[in-house]
């Protein structure tokens, strides 16, 4: 039998763990005693010996908890908090060794994080990854000979640690700064270099690029809050931004949009800073962007036969035809000629289950038009001024997708309720939030340049400003016996036309009832081999009406009139 190597770091960690736990009664000969062990460890981790012990202790523990504390480290060694805390310094060591981390990770102590109770450790994950895996060193945190992207993306991990309050200011930078100057044979680092910006400037730019990879929009807020701890230092570059006096703008490398829609605290790579950081590169990074979860891509959608009542068939067939490139083409130009509008803002309402969401994948499908898909209840935030934020994002991601595809792609506001109905007058934080939100909705339809699809249950409340707004507003009502029919015939194949007329006539479903009945047939012929028979499906179609009742029952108490 092959005899299995020994992991000759953990083990020495082990004994020392092992030694510092006996006797019972802690002295501190338990921490200063010089042994093969604490050598062995205190080599590997180029540090003093006692701190060796503590590193060990610190392993240990991380083993069991993610944050370690004083308190922790106490209980192991069957001492008092004093007793350890009078070797502060080694722990401070050990931090900048990079060997241990210091945590501030319980927002609830932000406003004091100098109190002792609030101090907590935590060895890195690449640290223990390392000595488990019996790497002959530990690995630097700063790695050389890195491409681009791969320097921005571990520039991203240490802003990450940052905003996480892992890493303070200083270390922030001085960890950034050596990144920069373990490659800074990279082209961009050489570029960067001539410009002659301040650690700040250089932070701040290195962050653009950074979400420029990962096709986000770069929020200088959120940076600035992010990197710098005081609060005057923040406004001060805010200001400068505000007033375009920034170095970084009168280098033309950052911009803010300028589209008034926009907003104010967005930033965005000039088209001189991309060519000149990224050359040929930076067209890889705007076109990656169809492979975001919430882009659809047309060639995906899955073709499907839809049939509605005559009126609908016929909107929607003059929409298809619009929406084809070409058309739209000579449309837009005709309107602009003419001093029109532009944007193109659609509405499909109607009972659910009427096949509004379908209609506009299969207008995507047809006009050979990816979508972008919102989703309304995603931009709602609980944070005060985000949600308008995020609708300002989202047609800000919108116009750039217009700009970067060869045929624009449609905004697709899917089940959009509650945005869309009659403003309120009530004065409080959600009615406030929820008004500001449709104002920025409504300028954002009013200066759209490309297409909006939505989608609302809506037939009583949609507010007179949006129903202004929508220049197509088609009603997908509930299929009339006639299409009924063609739907049955589709779905379910087989049966006799006196039958399919009976299910047609008897049963005033919709499209998506219909389906749930089909996909039952299905299901059935999965599980059994036989085909349901007309009389299985007329008992689909009970339980379709018996579960549209439950739906509708009350819930809650019972009140006695007696």
């Amino acid at each position: 039998m092959k005899k299995t190597e020994v992991n000759h770091i953990l083990f020495c960690i082990e004994k020392i763990c092992e030694n510092t736990r006996r006797p019972a009664k802690y002295n501190d000969d338990k921490l200063n005693v010089e042994n093969d062990y604490t050598k062995e460890v205190a080599q590997f981790l180029n540090c003093s010996d006692r701190q060796a012990c503590f590193f060990s202790i610190m392993f240990s523990i991380s083993l069991q908890r993610p944050e370690i504390d004083l308190d922790d480290i106490s209980t192991f060694l069957k001492c008092s908090i004093l007793s350890v805390f009078k070797y502060i310094n080694d722990f401070d060591e050990l931090v900048k060794l990079k060997l241990i981390r210091k945590s501030k990770s319980d927002r609830r102590r932000r406003r004091c994080p100098d109190r002792l109770d609030s101090l907590k450790f935590y060895v890195p994950t690449h640290i223990i990854q390392s000595i488990a895996n019996g790497d002959k060193q530990l690995p630097t945190r700063q790695k050389s000979n890195l491409t681009v992207y791969e320097v921005l993306s571990v520039y991203g991990n240490l802003l990450q640690e940052r905003y996480n309050e892992l890493l303070t200011q200083e270390e922030f930078e001085e960890e950034s700064i050596a990144l920069v100057g373990e490659n800074k044979q990279l082209q961009l680092f050489k570029e960067i270099k001539k410009f002659k910006i301040d650690i700040t400037e250089l932070l701040l730019l290195l962050y653009v690029c950074a979400e420029f990879t990962d096709f986000e929009e770069a929020n200088l807020i959120t940076f600035l809050k992010t990197y710098l701890s005081n609060s005057t230092d923040q406004m001060a570059v805010r200001k400068e931004f505000m007033k375009g006096e920034n170095r970084l703008q009168v280098l033309k490398l950052l911009d803010t949009p300028s589209d008034d829609f926009r907003s104010d605290s967005t930033l965005i790579l000039t088209e001189y800073s991309k060519e000149l950081l990224f050359g040929e590169d930076k067209d890889l990074f705007i076109k990656q962007d169809h492979r975001k979860s919430d882009i659809i891509l047309s060639k995906e959608i899955i073709q499907q036969r839809l049939f509605f009542n005559k009126k609908e068939t016929e909107q929607l067939n003059t929409l298809t035809d619009i929406l084809k490139p070409d058309n739209f083409k000579g449309v837009c130009n005709r309107m602009r000629d003419m001093g029109l509008r532009t944007g193109f803002n659609i509405l499909l309402y109607g009972p659910p289950g009427g096949g509004k969401s379908e209609s506009c994948m299969q207008l995507a499908k047809q006009s050979g038009r990816d979508l972008f898909k919102i989703s309304i209840e995603a931009t709602k935030s609980k944070w005060h001024g985000e949600s308008e934020q995020l609708i300002k994002g989202l047609f800000d991601r919108y116009s750039k997708l217009t700009e970067t595809h060869d045929i624009a792609p449609i905004m697709f506001l899917n089940e959009c309720d509650g945005i869309l109905s009659t403003r309120v007058s009530v004065q409080s934080s959600v009615s406030n939030t929820i008004n500001a939100m449709q104002n920025l909705l409504l300028e954002g339809m009013e200066s759209l340049n490309g297409i909006l699809l939505a989608t609302t249950n809506l037939t009583k409340n949609l507010d007179k400003a949006f129903e202004r707004r929508f220049l197509y507003k088609i009603e997908l009502k509930k299929p009339d016996s006639e299409t009924r029919l063609l739907i049955w015939k589709d779905k379910i194949p087989g049966f006799d036309d006196d039958e399919y007329q009976v299910l047609s006539d008897e049963f005033e479903f919709t499209g998506g009832q219909l389906e749930n009945i089909a996909r039952k047939c299905v299901l059935k012929e999965i599980l059994s081999g036989v085909k349901s028979s007309f009389l299985e499906i007329r008992g689909y179609c009970q339980e379709e009406l018996l579960e549209k009742k439950q739906e509708h029952r009350s819930v809650g108490f019972r009140i006695s009139s007696g």
